[in-house]
């Protein structure tokens, strides 16, 4: 277990949720890896050519371009640390190509062999969804995943050997350990955009009886979140029908969640409940979190970088922004980040110096707040110009949401057992 500075603990003390206690005696380790939005797009959907590149570079900071390398070192990377389980919580791909689909389930398959159980749900991106194939005239529309082709799929990847599984949604319990269960909860198949369908409550709350009764410990699971993380991403972000879902989890003790869809690596608690979003695969430093288990122990989360550099190395790749991945991409990320937001700055009176400024600030702190490792703020001079020349742009408002929040170390957390 690694150690907890003196602050930090402070910090954690004030906010930390408890799990059942799983018996007095400290047990053996157990380890699960969690992971979300991988955004994978299979390279035989894209020319990777100028106008694929432009599209990639004004979207949200994804290198989704390296998708496929990011994916493949992260299969190498499980393999070494020999998790007992790997849980993907949705947007498995970039659109719901049914081949970027079927690529990921192979690159995966190592980890079943290695007996590595992986348990998916489908996000927002990954079923019913329009797909596109990039070319050089740019997107062209192909057929998407339906929710029985996905489920075929990932057969293997949770659904066949599911302790249950919900009859309206995509969702499923799996067992963990005997006395640990992932509830693997589905809001976008089905038709369930983003809400967890009425008839789908009855089966929930079944599962979570039966939990409760056999003393055992449940992981919530979701793509959206649980809990509100930001006030202004709240509405498309968070299960639409949260509330009805939190309570249900207070009233039979499910104490914490485990969610995406966000991208960002935030923690947010609400009555006994505790959420971690990690922040997508996609977005650099390219995280996944690791949770480890010991009876009669604190329960710890820490997040990890997927080791691209490192992959690239042994597999003799000569491709240098592979070779030199966590600074080209974190390069990347702020470079895109820097570009959107200087050009929501439209106002003429704004010189070129103070858009600079401005659009630097933004781009700072939106890359420590998508990484959960945000730093004392000593650019209020900056920010003050948002103020001045932006009083009604959106990056103001979120900006000021960044800088609102306690700074607090998003990326370690522990869960210290009853």
């Amino acid at each position: 277990m690694k150690r907890i500075c003196p602050a930090l603990l402070c910090c954690l003390l004030l906010w930390l949720p408890v799990f059942a206690a799983q018996g007095e005696e400290a047990g053996p380790d157990r380890t699960i890896v969690i992971a979300t939005d991988l955004h994978y797009l299979s390279p035989t959907l894209t020319d990777y050519g100028q106008r694929f590149m432009r599209i990639i570079e004004g979207a949200d900071g994804k290198v989704t371009h390296y998708t496929p390398q990011i994916c493949e070192a992260f299969v190498v990377d499980m393999l070494r640390l020999r998790p007992d389980a790997v849980i993907l919580s949705g947007d498995l791909t970039l659109n719901g190509a049914p081949v970027s689909h079927e690529e990921l389930a192979d690159l995966l398959q190592p980890l079943r062999e290695a007996g590595v159980r992986v348990l998916v749900i489908p996000g927002n991106h990954d079923t019913e969804t329009p797909a596109y194939r990039f070319t050089a005239q740019g997107p062209v529309p192909i057929d998407g995943t339906p929710n029985n082709r996905f489920t075929e799929i990932y057969a293997d990847y949770g659904y066949t050997d599911a302790l249950d599984r919900d009859a309206h949604s995509l969702s499923y319990v799996a067992e963990l350990y005997p006395d640990v269960w992932a509830l693997m909860l589905d809001v976008n198949g089905n038709g369930a955009n983003g809400t967890v369908k009425s008839a789908s409550f009855p089966w929930i709350e079944r599962v979570l009886e039966q939990a409760q009764a056999q003393g055992i410990t449940v992981l919530g699971v979701s793509h959206q979140t649980l809990l509100p993380h930001n006030a202004l991403f709240v509405s498309g972000f968070a299960i639409n029908n949260y509330s009805q879902v939190l309570e249900m989890y207070q009233r039979y003790g499910v104490q914490c969640n485990f969610s995406g869809h966000m991208h960002i690596q935030h923690i947010a608690q609400a009555s006994g409940v505790t959420e971690i979003v990690t922040e997508s695969m996609a977005v650099p430093p390219c995280p996944y979190g690791i949770l480890r288990l010991k009876g009669g122990a604190p329960i710890s989360y820490d997040t990890r970088a997927v080791d691209v550099a490192g992959w690239a190395r042994e597999n003799g790749v000569t491709n240098q922004k592979l070779l030199n991945f966590p600074a080209y991409a974190e390069d990347f990320y702020f470079r895109t980040a820097k570009a959107k937001i200087a050009a929501s700055l439209t106002d003429p009176a704004i010189q070129a110096p103070i858009r600079e400024r401005m659009a630097t600030l933004g781009a700072k702190l939106n890359a420590q707040y998508f990484s959960g490792a945000r730093s004392a703020f000593e650019e209020e001079a900056d920010f003050a110009l948002w103020q001045q020349y932006g009083p009604r742009n959106f990056f103001t408002y979120y900006l000021k949401t960044i800088l609102d929040e306690p700074i607090r170390d998003m990326n370690h957390f522990s869960f210290q057992t009853e």
